[in-house]
């Protein structure tokens, strides 16, 4: 290689680093104009951009007018992900604009409990607080439900309900059971369109109203377990071969109810 090549090529990498020094210091004197929020939504939204707004001033995030490298973006990134209907929060610096990235929590069944106070369960087992907002159809879910609404809890997932404590784990079992419920029909696209209700009876049993038809589905109750996603699964596809089977001869207004407490047969009652 040449003396001239040599040369040039420590010219070009001085020139690099002289740009990324002068990037650098602009970077930091730079400071934020706005924010601007890219939220993914998995199903109608459970919040306005207002509510947001609200929520980080309340919290005292103040970004506007301040240096990019005076934020701390992770601590932003702990307090937006208190915000009830948010997670996978991230928070990015784009040349002037601080960018808040985050998923909306998908809500699966609505809950009127005892009280009669509303909130839901997302899919992801948390529960989230009452929307006025939201508009996508989720069965709901009311009868013998005495929890109410805590923030940061999930049903099934959270440390509390995996508690050695019996009264712990009892406490959330009813929610538990409904979540699994709300789940499995959430990822069924026929149940999800013909069952509308889950009730909870005084004997904590599961009663489910369906979109199409008069009858009452007596569900039963389930053990929470390695096995219960089985139980749910089969009590269903038991429903399903009824429905296919059955009603296809007999219509859906014969039977007043239909039992599938029992995996080897379905009692039903006639009207």
């Amino acid at each position: 290689m040449s003396k001239k090549y040599i040369i040039f090529g420590i010219i070009v990498l001085l020139l690099i680093i002289f740009c990324m020094v002068i990037h650098n210091i602009n970077s930091k004197k730079r400071t934020y104009a706005k924010i601007e929020y890219e939220i993914s939504y998995q199903s109608d939204s459970l919040f306005n951009i207002n509510q947001l707004d609200s929520f980080i001033n309340v919290k005292g995030i103040k970004v506007i007018g301040k240096a990019s490298d005076s934020i701390n973006r992770m601590q932003i990134e702990k307090i937006v992900e208190q915000f009830p209907y948010l997670y996978n929060v991230d928070v990015i610096n784009r040349r002037g604009i601080l960018v808040i990235q985050a998923l909306q929590e998908k809500a699966i069944v609505k809950i009127y409990n005892s009280e009669n106070e509303v909130y839901y369960i997302s899919e992801r087992g948390k529960l989230l607080p009452e929307s006025k907002q939201f508009k996508t159809r989720v069965p709901i879910a009311n009868g013998k439900i005495d929890n109410k609404y805590e923030s940061d809890l999930y049903v099934c997932l959270d440390s509390l309900f995996i508690s050695e404590k019996k009264e712990i784990k009892s406490r959330f079992q009813t929610l538990c059971r409904i979540w699994k419920l709300a789940d499995f029909i959430e990822h069924h696209e026929f149940w999800k369109a013909q069952i509308s209700q889950i009730y909870i009876t005084e004997n904590n049993e599961i009663e489910l109203a369906p979109t199409l038809g008069k009858h009452v589905i007596r569900f039963g109750t389930f053990s929470l377990n390695s096995q219960t996603d089985k139980v749910i699964e089969r009590r269903f596809d038991n429903l399903e071969s009824l429905y296919i089977n059955g009603f296809k001869i007999t219509g859906w207004d014969r039977y007043k109810t239909i039992n599938l407490k029992y995996d080897k047969e379905i009692p039903c009652q006639k009207r």
